[in-house]
């Protein structure tokens, strides 16, 4: 019996011409103002501290997103648009 190598680039990821619609907020340089109060945010002392962190989250965020990517077969492992 014959088993392809399944690393070859057929098996890799699946192709597909889908349309990827409501994927859903796009947080990249917003979390804080969606996510925290805005009598917060009118402190500048806050605002500035979180913007420093907000970089932060958002790498973390998307960290965890490439997680789900590792056992999706569907997309490609470098793909951006899953929510």
């Amino acid at each position: 019996m014959y088993f392809p190598n399944k690393r070859s680039p057929r098996w890799y990821c699946t192709r597909h011409q889908d349309l990827y619609t409501n994927l859903g907020f796009d947080y990249h340089g917003r979390i804080y103002e969606k996510t925290v109060s805005p009598v917060i945010l009118r402190n500048r002392n806050n605002k500035a501290i979180l913007s420093h962190i907000e970089p932060i989250i958002t790498y973390l965020i998307d960290a965890v997103k490439q997680i789900k990517l590792q056992y999706m077969f569907s997309l490609d492992k470098n793909d951006t648009r899953v929510n």
